[in-house]
């Protein structure tokens, strides 16, 4: 079996309504994105979220919902490079149940 580069894992949903309350929306949250390290430094991040972005477009997605580690600068990184706006407005929360 040959090396894994790379991955990301995308979850679409389907989010209640839109702003004007007519119509359900979609959004995709990215669960998963690596780069191995020996492959770091070459573009991958930027064509796994080119690709994911597509796919977020070609469902229907209306916004892309993602999240890293506070020590993660790197991701934090190529996410503002990319226009991606860090959220300001919403604590999120986890309970661990294992």
């Amino acid at each position: 079996m040959g090396d894994k580069c790379a991955g990301r894992q995308l979850d679409p949903r389907l989010d209640g309504r839109s702003a004007s309350g007519q119509h359900n929306y979609r959004r995709c949250k990215k669960n998963d994105l690596f780069v191995a390290e020996n492959y770091r430094k070459q573009g991958v991040a930027n064509l796994l979220m080119d690709a994911a972005e597509q796919y977020a477009q070609d469902t229907g997605a209306v916004r892309i919902v993602l999240a890293t580690q506070i020590t993660n600068t790197a991701a934090q990184t190529l996410y503002e490079s990319r226009n991606y706006v860090r959220d300001e407005a919403f604590y999120h929360y986890m309970l661990r149940l294992v």
